[in-house]
């Protein structure tokens, strides 16, 4: 049986930049919904307000994106 508890996920600044951006978070998003596991997200603040305004496009649970104070 596997476990899977959440997925750690560092991006780096500026990423919300490169082109494949939206289909790769939408990849890891789709992922985490078919593992049944949160997101444990690791940016800076501009990269987070870029994931977090996708998911709010897509009405996407942004309850189960974690993201560690700076």
């Amino acid at each position: 049986i596997a476990n899977h508890k959440r997925i750690f996920l560092a991006v780096p600044p500026l990423a919300e930049r490169e082109k494949g951006f939206i289909q790769w978070l939408a990849k890891v998003t789709q992922m985490a919904r078919e593992l049944s596991s949160g997101i444990y997200l690791y940016s800076n603040p501009e990269t987070q307000k870029a994931i977090h305004t996708f998911l709010d496009q897509q009405k996407l649970n942004t309850q189960d994106i974690t993201a560690p104070e700076p």
